[in-house]
């Protein structure tokens, strides 16, 4: 009867997908129509055998299937090559310079292929090649896609992730002198048939076994060192029924901690097994780790997700010792000697609630506590809901133990405030550089696991008579002048823009110091930041999402054109992703906030000087943030009751740009007499007047002579910039009164600029291709070293000409 009701809900839910599916499909080709290109190719270089490996990955990105797709691919100069493959339906072909790669059809499965070729120039360290594509289909097109470059010099790593059809979490308790064991195994793959699926687990040295619990279809046996959970066939919905449970005594007399772990076996049988899928797969568990008599928690991950052993996270343990938590990272090898840049994070989600704090995982996490190895330090920082940013000058250091393959972080409990259950996850990241592909993180969980994933604090929860604030303000150590910051302290966002392939730009926000993309702002460049981090006014571009016919060209050749297109100042939220128009203007460039985001100053190029005089570039300066038609005249009294306000004839210059508006009111910007290039053009500031009257001479002051100087921030006393002063472009940073020149990037064989200075003025972000590549780099306003963060997600991320980057900002948020 059991099994008939399991037959009678798989059918149920069948037929449930294949009418989503059919709903999904229906809706899809409107979606598709927006995705560009619809193909998504993924070139993967890699070392083995003496030879470079190209393993090629084919997938639509579309529902509608693409057809006779080909894909080109020049040979990377002083190579040869020495193989091709295809998967089943697939052919490839060389004619002397590029192998070529087809598919007859290809749809959102992934279809593979690869090429190996020999390096026949041994002076050569690095390869690069660049695929171009095309295909027939509902909307057929070709694309040239980013190239690809290769550093033999870097460590392959010739490794693949583990992509196993079972998953299984492992959490074990201490109560007095006994120690529960609680296994929850799920089935991931519906398309396959999973069956003799076998976990055992060892009975901890030390101790002596008392009982096992199990769901329906599962059975247990004890040999007398180990218990074997079995189950015959496990599917999706067995998870449903339950935990395995294993229980154990300790002695009375001890302490000590005991330890454990699981191995796991199954079989599949469905499609693709015996090709890309094993018949028979196993997978091992951390050793999980506990005490008795301790009341502690602790969680065991799978072991082998990782590439190096010394950040493979085995496992996760919480303990309460009076009004201390303290938290155990353990790895499956030595973590190593102090200065290796690995990465030990927990974020806690004091509510359980994703919509809450940032996302990670599944939860919404307000607090994070994170151990650098680097530094060897440990940090407590608290999420700001209002800001929806993580409160850096808030963090607070804590007390640490390295122990070879354990890290301990000791978290005082009136920190977290909060005596309910909590949420979880944990993280480990190896920041190591000299691998190629670069090393992956590691989670625990790597899904989410009810039983796995919540903290109830065994002890009461006494708040504290202080308020977070005061903690943070009380146990937070400056850091000292002099010393070099690590910048894996580094927190908050960074906008940069990057084209789109449109001809256009998108402004891509990034998580520092990782580079882990938080979101996309479509049809934008020139960003600035909002000092809370929850907006940034944008020089919004045309939307290139209404296409029909037209003779206008993307970079890659397709007939593309747009419907009346808008070109203003915006401003974009994101708390809701909302975008607001604040001009509708579209010769409006270069918009920046002052300190309280309450006025805006950018620069037109449209101003007629004289009745039929040439148009220049002036400054604007608006007096409230928001749609200029909607303005109250109120809030513009100080500024003579008009909207915005032109700069230029009070000034005395002419091509007015890049302007700035300082933290205490200051009006920075570049200017020259018309048409000059001469020692007149510079860096000028203005003190911005109460009142503004027409007959009024604003005085001016030139604090630096540079004709080449294009302004990009001003954070204090400090302004930033990028010029050619030294003979090749480099990132600039000077005091407001002209005194404090510093080339901050210092590097004559690269393009370097952009610069951004950090919320809280330590650092300053710029970006440089000096690694072979375009990447963010940082240095320490006390006098450090240049290093960098993360390589920007595209090999290409700016134009030509009016797309150049030196036409660009970037902006550094909370």
């Amino acid at each position: 009867m059991n099994r008939r009701y399991k037959i009678l809900r798989k059918i149920i839910v069948l037929v449930g997908l294949m009418t989503l599916l059919s709903n999904i499909v229906s809706v899809a080709p409107l979606y598709a129509q927006n995705v560009w290109p619809p193909l998504r190719v993924k070139i993967e270089p890699r070392t083995e055998d003496e030879k470079i490996i190209y393993d090629v990955t084919l997938r639509a990105e579309v529902s509608w299937e693409l057809y006779n797709v080909t894909l080109k691919i020049p040979l990377p100069e002083g190579t040869r090559l020495v193989e091709t493959g295809a998967q089943t339906g697939g052919e490839t072909d060389f004619d002397g310079q590029e192998v070529t790669i087809f598919f007859l059809q290809v749809n959102q499965k992934a279809r593979q292929a690869f090429f190996s070729v020999e390096i026949t120039d041994p002076s050569l360290t690095e390869f690069t090649t660049q695929g171009w594509f095309s295909w027939e289909g509902q909307h057929p097109g070709d694309y040239l896609d980013n190239p690809v470059t290769f550093g033999i010099d870097q460590q392959p790593l010739n490794w693949i992730a583990p992509e196993h059809r079972v998953e299984v979490a492992m959490v074990a308790s201490a109560t007095d002198d006994i120690i529960t064991y609680q296994i929850y195994p799920r089935a991931k793959d519906w398309r396959r048939r999973i069956w003799d699926l076998n976990i055992k687990v060892a009975i901890p040295a030390g101790t002596e076994f008392l009982d096992t619990e199990t769901p329906p279809n599962f059975s247990a046996t004890f040999n007398g060192q180990e218990i074997s959970f079995f189950n015959i066939e496990f599917s999706p919905e067995d998870e449903l029924a339950g935990p395995l449970i294993m229980r154990v005594s300790a002695p009375l007399d001890t302490t000590a901690r005991v330890r454990t772990h699981a191995w796991v076996s199954w079989k599949n049988s469905g499609s693709g097994v015996g090709r890309n899928v094993q018949a028979e797969e196993q997978m091992t568990m951390g050793d999980i780790v506990i005490a008795p008599y301790s009341n502690e928690i602790a969680v065991a991950d799978r072991v082998g997700d990782t590439p190096l052993a010394n950040y493979d996270l085995s496992g996760i343990t919480f303990q309460e010792t009076g009004s201390t938590l303290s938290v155990d990272f353990y790895t499956v090898g030595d973590i190593g000697s102090v200065g290796e840049p690995l990465v030990f994070a927990l974020f806690i989600d004091s509510d359980c609630n994703r919509e809450t704090g940032e996302l990670k995982q599944a939860w919404g996490a307000d607090y994070r506590v994170m151990y650098n190895h680097r530094s060897g330090q440990a940090t407590f920082t608290p999420w700001n809901a209002t800001q929806k940013s993580w409160v850096w000058t808030d963090s607070v250091k804590l007390d640490n133990i390295i122990d070879n393959q354990r890290i301990t972080v000791h978290i005082p409990r009136d920190l977290l405030d909060t005596g309910q259950p909590f949420c979880w996850a944990g993280r480990v990241v190896n920041g190591n550089i000299n691998y190629y592909p670069s090393l992956p993180g590691d989670w625990l969980p790597a899904d989410k696991f009810a039983g796995l994933i919540n903290y109830s604090f065994e002890t009461p929860f006494v708040p504290s008579s202080r308020s977070p604030t005061d903690i943070f303000q009380s146990s937070a150590s400056p850091s000292t002048k002099g010393e070099e910051a690590d910048i894996y302290d580094i927190i908050g966002k960074l906008a940069v823009p990057m084209v789109n392939g449109w001809g256009f730009y998108d402004v891509y926000i990034f998580s520092l110091p990782t580079g882990e993309e938080i979101t996309q702002i479509p049809n934008a460049r020139q960003p600035h930041f909002a000092p809370d981090g929850q907006k940034l006014v944008i020089n919004r571009q045309p939307d290139y999402s209404e296409i029909h016919n037209s003779n206008l060209r993307n970079q890659s050749g397709f007939v593309i054109e747009y419907r009346e297109p808008i070109e203003n100042i915006a401003e974009f939220y994101l708390d809701g992703e909302t975008l607001m128009p604040v001009q509708s203007t579209t010769q409006d460039t270069y918009p920046f906030y002052d300190l309280q985001a309450q006025h805006i100053v950018y620069e037109r190029s449209s101003v007629v000087v004289g009745k039929n005089g040439p148009r220049h570039i002036s400054t604007f300066v608006q007096c409230e943030s928001g749609d200029v038609e909607s303005i109250s005249m109120d809030a513009c009294q100080v500024l003579s009751g008009v909207p915005y306000l032109n700069f230029q004839k009070r000034q005395g210059r002419q091509n007015n740009s890049y302007p700035m508006i300082t933290s205490d009111g200051t009006l920075i910007y570049r200017a020259c007499d018309s048409g000059s290039t001469s020692a007149v053009c510079g860096i000028y500031v203005a003190d911005l007047p109460d009142v503004f009257d027409d007959n009024e001479d604003i005085s001016a002051v030139q604090i630096e002579e540079d004709a080449t100087a294009l302004l990009s921030d001003t954070y204090a006393q400090y302004i930033t910039f990028t010029s050619q002063r030294d003979g090749n472009w480099e990132a600039y940073l000077i005091n407001i009164d002209g005194t404090g020149l510093r080339n901050l990037s210092n590097s004559s064989t690269s393009n370097d600029g952009l610069p951004t200075i950090s919320p809280d003025g330590k650092w300053v972000a710029f970006i440089s291709d000096r690694s072979g590549e375009w990447a963010v780099w940082v240095v320490s306003l006390d006098e450090g070293t240049p290093r960098k963060l993360f390589n920007l997600p595209k090999w290409t991320p700016w134009g030509s000409s009016e797309q150049a980057w030196l036409n660009e900002r970037i902006s550094w948020g909370p």
